[in-house]
């Protein structure tokens, strides 16, 4: 999968992902949006984006396609409209996977005074049953299936490189090694 080139801008209502995808067949273009999260599919680009605030997938939820520069606009409605949303130009950070928080702020961020803080883990029922007791059973490890994103690289920094010519690409610096006998 490829991270496409992709650029972010906001106003009162919306949040705007310009995705630069050229060459997709429309129909193929798949859109996952809940709470922070959007997701961009169409074979061969993915992206997932963490997006700094909430917004919602409803009726005001838009995107096209530009055939002429491939790029595929989406205004995501934010929850909250008229929110800013920090950070949204940093997309290294959008790029990276959710935040986690660590136990020590999730217990300091619980108010046990308050009644809508429940607590993390919740004992249901201690009794000694056969199901209580540890068998030797192995616990499973958490695998995280989020695969890394990198902004993809320049294009005018890639093909400045050595340029390769001649049948499949075989031959590069012929012509630089004539120069020699050439300004003689």
């Amino acid at each position: 999968m490829l991270t496409p080139s992709f650029d972010t801008e906001q106003n009162d209502e919306f949040v705007i992902i310009t995705i630069k995808c050229p060459y997709i067949k429309i129909s193929d273009v798949e859109f996952f949006i809940l709470g922070t999260e959007f997701k961009f599919h169409c074979n061969p680009y993915f992206l997932r984006l963490n997006l700094p605030g909430e917004v919602i997938e409803d009726d005001r939820a838009k995107a096209s396609y530009d055939v002429n520069t491939g790029n595929v606009v989406v205004h995501l409605p934010k929850k909250n409209p008229k929110e800013h949303f920090h950070g949204l130009g940093l997309l290294t950070k959008l790029l990276s996977g959710k935040a986690t928080v660590s136990s020590d702020t999730a217990k300091r961020s619980c108010d046990p005074t308050n009644p809508n803080c429940k607590p993390l883990v919740e004992v249901l029922d201690s009794s000694d049953g056969p199901c209580a007791r540890d068998n030797g059973a192995v616990e499973e490890e958490e695998f995280d299936w989020t695969i890394e994103q990198k902004l993809p690289e320049d294009q005018a920094t890639s093909l400045l490189g050595t340029v390769h010519y001649g049948f499949a690409n075989q031959y590069c610096g012929v012509l630089a090694k004539l120069q020699v006998h050439f300004m003689a």
